[in-house]
């Protein structure tokens, strides 16, 4: 109950839109928190004028909330018909608030997970979005095929933790990765990488190609002690101040003193 107070008094306070606006945002967190609540499985359902399928009405709740409500994807673009590259998809609730934010946005998206990816697609078509590329590869360092760690089940259901590396998923699946620098041949207005530990990876790539300043912006989800063991957020950090960027970080979960605890920091870097 206190979580729906504070996200209702956020869409309040931060919201764009207007009154009617706020109220649709409002409204369709109510219509899937009660879906989280009740239901089991895959379904479909309808928000904010969209229809889209789900795999896991509990992964669905806390996208929402985390790109709709706490809006941690709005950055200013000047452009109206911005280019975006959105790495980890998933399921397309990013790929969403970017073509409902700017319609005309040509957006190139990736997601490696064969389920989810399909129905990423199939919610890009079933909304008839418009100059949208996806392609179902995970991003490295290098191309191939390389372990995509997912949940125990093997279904990628639980959807929000999958990664090329191996930590808290139990399940490897073979799938097709690729270098980002590969789909890079001019300005990007703005780059999301939401990747689950392959930060570093991704950005080294681009700037052993030349190709990290390419971006306006960047918004980068850091999935710090993935691995409990290993600290180089500084590595990260360190790329996006060679390549000219600076940055604000937000460290969005509660914080908690114990040693080498799990900790998602967002970095909204900026190209100076």
């Amino acid at each position: 109950v206190l979580d729906i107070i504070r996200d209702s008094k956020h869409i309040v306070d931060w919201s764009p839109g207007g009154v009617s606006g706020k109220f649709g945002l409002w409204a369709s967190y109510l219509r899937l928190k009660l879906l989280e609540v009740t239901s089991r499985g895959t379904g479909e359902v309808s928000f904010l004028g969209y229809r889209i399928r789900y795999l896991n009405a509990e992964s669905l709740f806390q996208l929402y909330r985390e790109i709709f409500v706490h809006r941690y994807y709005d950055l200013p673009v000047k452009s109206e018909s911005p280019q975006i590259i959105d790495c980890g998809s998933n399921i397309g609730m990013s790929v969403i608030f970017f073509k409902n934010k700017y319609p005309k946005a040509r957006i190139i998206g990736f997601e490696p997970h064969p389920a989810t990816f399909r129905t990423l697609r199939e919610n890009i078509e079933r909304n008839r979005f418009q100059h949208i590329d996806v392609y179902q590869q995970a991003l490295s360092d290098r191309c191939g095929t390389i372990d995509f760690y997912v949940n125990n089940d093997g279904q990628g259901l639980e959807a929000l933790e999958m990664s090329i590396i191996a930590g808290r998923e139990a399940t490897p699946i073979q799938v097709p990765t690729n270098q980002l620098s590969a789909y890079v041949d001019g300005e990007v207005d703005l780059l999301k990488l939401d990747i689950e530990g392959a930060e570093e990876l991704v950005l080294k790539d681009l700037e052993d190609h030349g190709k990290l300043r390419s971006f306006r912006r960047i918004i980068c989800e850091y999935h710090h002690h993935r691995d409990s063991t290993v600290d180089r957020l500084s590595r990260t950090l360190s790329l996006l101040e060679k390549a000219g960027f600076g940055y604000q970080l937000n460290a969005y979960r509660n914080f908690d003193t114990k040693e080498a605890t799990f900790q998602d920091v967002l970095i909204y870097a900026y190209r100076k």
